[in-house]
């Protein structure tokens, strides 16, 4: 149990993210359009692929120039 314990940290791995958020237009339909949030340009915004164990450290820069108390809060730790 020990050997495979090690076993599985070695395959462990340190991943690092960045997002921005910022404010964005998106057309649903025809000439519905919709305001939302784009992370890195991208909305929905994109997959992160971790492994369970990995060290994930996810950098966000927050673009959101208006104040909505439904956008969430993001804090330094």
């Amino acid at each position: 149990m020990v050997l495979f314990l090690f076993r599985n940290s070695l395959l462990c791995k340190s991943r690092n993210f960045e997002l921005t958020i910022e404010d964005t237009i998106i057309t649903l339909v025809k000439d519905q359009k919709f305001h939302t949030f784009a992370f890195n340009g991208q909305v929905p915004g994109p997959l992160i692929h971790v492994k369970y164990g990995d060290d994930v450290t996810v950098k966000v820069a927050n673009l959101i120039t208006h104040s909505n108390k439904e956008t969430g809060k993001f804090c330094k730790p």
